[in-house]
């Protein structure tokens, strides 16, 4: 849906793109804005590879037309590298759907051992414990997993999105799949109806819910403090307790930790990698994908623009030469042309590949309830543009120097005037 999407919102860009571009190119008479531009330019050189570069020539239309599609075949190749790099920056760091801790403890469900808390409270290896339970409550006839937390050492506990976290009973954080499932906001009051019967909860905040024994990222989830989760279910304990170890802890520290607290199976981490985003591992190759072939494509065509702009223009250099004009100034008029051309089409290109690349990734983050925020690779996308205006100033370059041996082309060319 999201992919369908973001290929109309390019179709449409590309329409208007070239609309405008056609239009423009249709135009005989000078273009009073590109007059004004040339006229502040910094030299006649640059002045004249501006006219040159978007300017209507002698006989043949500009090329705003196919510049306008190279800048969207670029704006493709943006945009699918942006999701690619969110998506791998999303896939990498567990912390975003709420796996901070460096262990954790659990047994499948079932209440922790009275024994496990005190011995991680006094261990000098552990700098912070938080424990979490869960419980399934029914809204209306539909479901819903609840999870509370308690931190019992430091201060770690889970990101806000949006709001606060719970601080009494009564109040829930909810993920933006519960919020978006239910249509709830901060303030909104949401009915469940749990073992002890209907509750009315008060919205106070959109969070990062983890999964916890059961709850899985992704499906709607709320969160609550201990003494809400004891409000919901009196009779239910926490189940998994999340452990963050001191900085510079020595590498047998787990083994230290669960010999502490008689217990030999810590987990590294806090939960397996969640189902859905397991499934965003497996298409996490198709915007690479899009992003080479489409920038091959992207590639040629801005080549193909740059050595057709000079083409179309060698009447103009004709008629340069033959009032003058020396080889190394007409290069310099090229190399101004050549230049504001790759410029015009990168800058619109990334300008709307960002857009479209950060609209198309939006919904991932919110499908597993984890932080949002796209990774955008600035400074490839920085070298690359640098490394393209190169390119192809050295292929226009080379074209111009075997266009200027050519001195039998100038009488044909300036024939016509």
């Amino acid at each position: 849906m999201h992919l369908g999407v973001t290929v109309l919102v390019v179709g449409v860009l590309l329409g208007v793109l070239a609309a405008l571009a056609v239009g423009r190119a249709s135009r005989r008479t000078p273009s009073r804005p590109l007059d004004r531009i040339a006229a502040r330019a910094p030299s006649v050189a640059s002045a004249m590879g501006l006219r040159m570069a978007f300017g209507r020539g002698r006989r043949f239309a500009s090329t705003n037309a196919v510049l306008a599609g190279v800048a969207v075949l670029l704006s493709v190749t943006v945009a699918a590298g942006t999701v690619d790099s969110s998506l791998s920056a999303l896939l990498g760091d567990r912390a975003r759907w709420g796996d901070r801790a460096d262990l954790s403890f659990g047994l499948g469900g079932e209440e922790l051992p009275p024994e496990v808390v005190p011995g991680l409270v006094k261990s000098p290896l552990v700098r912070a414990v938080t424990l979490f339970g869960q419980t399934a409550v029914a809204v209306g006839s539909d479901s819903l997993k609840v999870v509370g937390f308690e931190p019992v050492k430091g201060a770690e506990v889970p990101d806000v999105l949006r709001g606060r976290l719970p601080a009494a009973a009564g109040e829930i954080a909810v993920s933006t799949p519960a919020a978006r499932h239910f249509e709830l906001d901060i303030g909104d009051a949401l009915s469940i109806t749990g073992p002890t019967g209907p509750l009315d909860l008060s919205v106070v905040g959109v969070a990062v819910v983890p999964g916890v024994d059961g709850a899985e990222n992704g499906e709607p989830l709320v969160l609550v403090n201990s003494a809400g989760f004891r409000q919901v279910i009196p009779d239910g304990g926490m189940t998994l307790a999340t452990i963050y170890v001191v900085d510079g802890a020595p590498e047998d520290a787990a083994a230290q930790i669960g010999e502490a607290i008689g217990q030999e199976d810590l987990s590294v981490g806090w939960s397996d990698l969640p189902p859905r985003v397991q499934n965003f591992r497996r298409v996490a190759d198709m915007p690479r994908v899009i992003t080479v072939v489409v920038g091959i494509l992207a590639l040629l065509s801005l080549g193909h623009v740059v050595v057709a702009a000079i083409r179309r223009r060698r009447m103009d250099l004709a008629v340069l030469r033959a009032l003058g004009a020396t080889p190394g100034w007409l290069r310099r008029v090229v190399h101004w042309q050549t230049s504001l051309l790759v410029v015009a089409a990168l800058a619109a290109g990334t300008l709307a590949g960002v857009m479209i690349g950060r609209a198309a990734f939006r919904p991932f983050p919110e499908q597993i309830g984890a932080s949002p925020g796209a990774a955008i690779p600035w400074g490839l996308l920085a070298g690359t543009a640098a490394g393209l205006l190169v390119v192809a100033n050295l292929v226009a370059w080379s074209f111009a120097s075997v266009l200027a041996r050519q001195r039998r082309r100038d009488n044909r060319d300036l024939r016509p005037e």
